[in-house]
């Protein structure tokens, strides 16, 4: 990153898993952390660094709302794209509903807010867009094709 600091970070998925140990990291640094989940907590983290935005990946009106929210923020150094989720059933067993559901929150969510993002972050000089993965998507799951597929 030749010599730039990391400040403010925003990450999806940040109420679980792998976005709430990246949230827990970044804090325990110093940065700020701007976290972003359909179930996020304010008080998650005691930090005063942490901040909280409820969104839906899955719902237009949460997404739109998000972005917006993310446009008003001065600097994001880095943008964490991490949310995901996957109902784990054979592909002919889940609704046309159930698989818009998971691409929306694994794929085109996080499309749309680096759509959205995109200019503000390339007059950045060092901003940084981080799609995060599964290892699930390298081998596939019978039980798991549409969350191996997205991530």
């Amino acid at each position: 990153m030749s010599g730039h600091q990391l400040k403010t970070i925003a990450i999806t998925g940040a109420s679980s898993g792998l976005g709430k140990a990246l949230s827990e990291h970044f804090l325990k640094l110093g940065h700020t952390v701007i976290g972003i989940s359909r179930n996020i907590r304010e008080d998650l983290f005691t930090s005063p660094n942490w901040k909280s935005i409820t969104c839906d990946l899955t719902k237009e009106p949460d997404l739109k709302a998000l972005c917006q929210k993310l446009k008003n923020i001065e600097y994001i150094d880095a943008l964490i794209l991490n949310a995901g989720f996957g109902i784990f059933s054979f592909l002919e067993q889940q609704s046309w509903l159930q698989i818009s559901q998971q691409f929306q929150s694994n794929v085109l969510g996080h499309i749309f807010i680096v759509k959205s993002l995109i200019s503000k972050l390339k007059t950045q000089k060092e901003a940084r867009i981080i799609f995060t993965g599964s290892e699930a998507s390298l081998e596939g799951q019978k039980l798991g094709s549409i969350y191996c597929a997205s991530k």
